[in-house]
């Protein structure tokens, strides 16, 4: 017998633009799970409700809402590139993150492996290649290693009008912070810290998006 999925309804922002904007799109749509947590759902197709049909471009969607929180595609993502599969944003605004710690599913764990390209296109198989000599974890006051993949939804591709998301590395953080965060040390910092700056980051660049934190 055929295992029966659940169903769960969700709302598509097509582009980063249409986040932006929280411009969703026009449809009653219903997402078939194959897998789902607090902190992600993995899709097998989204449909619309009314008519049972594939809804077009809706698996290559920016992110989607369900619940009250909006989830990331990991589509668009190179570090962490893992199709179908969508991770729930910790913090909202010009500057979107998400976390991913020794208990997030292992689906999203293994994003971007093998990737050598797609939805977020460019020649970047080496770069994914190279990304296991970055340090890109962060330690938690209880000693846990966590990873933050950050969006900055004012870098977007006009191409495809979407900004992607990758994970922030100890190198990346000093161009990150700016100028007047020079003073701060990047092997210094925390996880919380870093979740604290880019907190304020987004109150120092607001987004045409109410934050939703």
């Amino acid at each position: 017998m055929a295992q029966t999925l659940d169903t769960i309804p969700v709302s598509l922002y097509e582009t980063t633009y249409d986040f932006i904007k929280n411009k969703k799109r026009d449809v009653n749509a219903v997402a078939i799970v194959r897998q789902q947590s607090s902190t992600h759902i993995f899709v097998k197709k989204i449909i619309d409700a009314a008519t049972g049909k594939k809804i077009k471009k809706s698996m290559t969607s920016w992110a989607i809402d369900h619940d009250g929180d909006t989830y990331f595609n990991l589509s668009h993502s190179s570090d962490m590139h893992q199709p179908n599969v969508f991770i729930k944003l910790e913090i909202t605004g010009t500057y979107c993150a998400a976390f991913i710690d020794e208990h997030s599913a292992q689906v999203v764990k293994s994003g971007g492996k093998h990737y050598t390209g797609g939805v977020v296109g460019g020649a970047i198989g080496v770069v994914v290649s190279e990304s296991v000599k970055w340090n890109k974890s962060w330690k938690d006051q209880y000693n846990i290693q966590r990873k933050v993949l950050l969006i900055n939804t004012s870098a977007i591709n006009e191409k495809r009008k979407n900004a992607e998301g990758n994970l922030l590395s100890r190198k990346q953080v000093t161009e990150f912070l700016g100028e007047k965060y020079a003073h701060l040390e990047a092997k210094e910092l925390t996880f919380e810290s870093i979740v604290a700056l880019i907190k304020k980051m987004n109150t120092e660049n607001p987004s045409s998006l109410d934050s939703k934190n």
